[in-house]
Formats: structure tokens, sequence, C-alpha cells
């Protein structure tokens, strides 16, 4: 028997909108593959496959029907109704998607929100397992054990599955990361000032300027406009 909880949240600022979102999954028996028991706005980035053009690290070009993997950071295409995931990720470079452009980063893939010289900011969607409690006795979730990783979660490369049995809490989540130099960064702006010490009055000018509850995308736009 499996059953699905959701759990949405929305919080509010005084400088916009935010919503978090949470998903408890529960298990009792048998496997339950994550793609398919989310809801999709926390299993896809895009809400259906869109024609992108992929660019490769060699300097090459393909066009395909695609689509992100937000759990496991994985690019899919659709090929003749059939879905794929891309075997060697590492070689593609970026992946433009209408307007949108993906960057490659450590994990997965991120969409580039702003840049200033060789230094791009990227947006990183992701959905992770925040919590995990063990199913105890006559079928009774106790306990509560941090679960950050899939530690408890089998399946191959291409899906994840809840295997053991028990209560698993999901979030959507989004980090934004500084690029520079082919190392990563979150963003701050402490590490603005870091990566760009002539700018660092202008930095402090800007931020102190704006003083934004939370650097969401919409801040980081203006902020970055500022300072171009």
């Amino acid at each position: 028997m499996r059953r699905i909880l959701l759990a949405l949240m929305v919080t509010f600022f005084s400088v916009g909108m935010w919503a978090q979102q949470t998903v408890t999954l529960e298990v009792k028996s048998g496997p339950l593959v994550l793609e398919k028991s989310l809801p999709e706005n926390m299993v896809f980035l895009f809400p259906e496959f869109r024609e992108a053009a992929i660019f490769f690290s060699n300097g090459s070009k393909a066009d395909k029907n695609l689509n992100y993997n937000m759990i496991n950071g994985k690019l899919l295409f659709k090929d003749r109704g059939t879905v794929f995931e891309f075997a060697f990720p590492e070689t593609v470079d970026s992946v433009l998607v209408g307007d949108i452009l993906l960057i490659g980063i450590k994990e997965g893939f991120g969409k580039r929100i702003s840049s200033y010289g060789d230094i791009a900011i990227v947006s990183r969607k992701y959905t992770d397992c925040t919590d995990f409690r063990k199913m105890g006795a006559f079928g009774v979730a106790s306990g509560t054990t941090s679960s950050t990783s899939y530690s408890s979660i089998g399946g191959n490369s291409g899906t994840k599955e809840l295997t053991v049995p028990g209560e698993y809490d999901f979030e959507l989540k989004e980090v934004f990361l500084i690029l520079h130099e082919g190392k990563e960064y979150v963003f701050s702006i402490k590490n603005m000032k870091k990566l760009i010490p002539e700018r660092k009055n202008d930095i402090d000018r800007i931020s102190k300027g704006m003083k934004p509850k939370v650097w969401d995308e919409e801040n980081i736009r203006v902020f970055m406009d500022e300072l171009s």
C-alpha cells in the first residue's frame, strides 16, 4: 500500500512572495518511483518537453525536444514519443530553451539569470529529500532521521525509488550560484565583493539601497542590472 500526502506552504515577504512546496510520500511496501509519485512541477523544470538547442563542449550542436529532471539533475530528450536520458551530460556545455539558457554546473544544470564580465549568476532548482521517518510498529512512522541525501533510495540512474518503508519529506528548493573561472560560489554580497574587489563600494551601495529580505531571482536581476 502506498499513500501520498501533499502539503503546500506559502511564505510571504514585504518585498514579494515566494512559494515553498513540500510533499510527504509514505511507503508501506514495494518500491515507489519518485518521478511517478511527486507532482510534475517537482520533477520537471518545464511543464512540457520543449524545442532546445544543445551545445556540446567540442563545439558541436544538436536540436532536441528537451526537459530537465530536478530529482537527479539529468537532461532528458524525447524522440518519437520515447523519453531518453543523456548518456554523457558532462559533454554538454549549455542548452538554449527559447530565451532560457541552461549552463552545466557541478550538480546538473542551472538557469543563467545574469552576468557581469566573466561572472555568471545561475539558479539551480532541485527536489531534495529533507527528512525520513522509519516505519515502526503497527505501520506507524516513528522517529525523525535527517535524510538530506538519497541514502535510503534505490533505483538506477534514470529513476529514483523509495524502497525502505517509512515517510519521506521532499522539498522543491532553489539556490543561486556565482560561476567564475570554473568554480562555484553561493550567491552573497560577501562573495560578490570577493570576486569583484574593484566594485566593492558599488556593491555595498546597491545592496544597502535595496535591502531585500531574501535574494530571489527578481532581486538578483535588479542588483546585477544596477551593477552593470
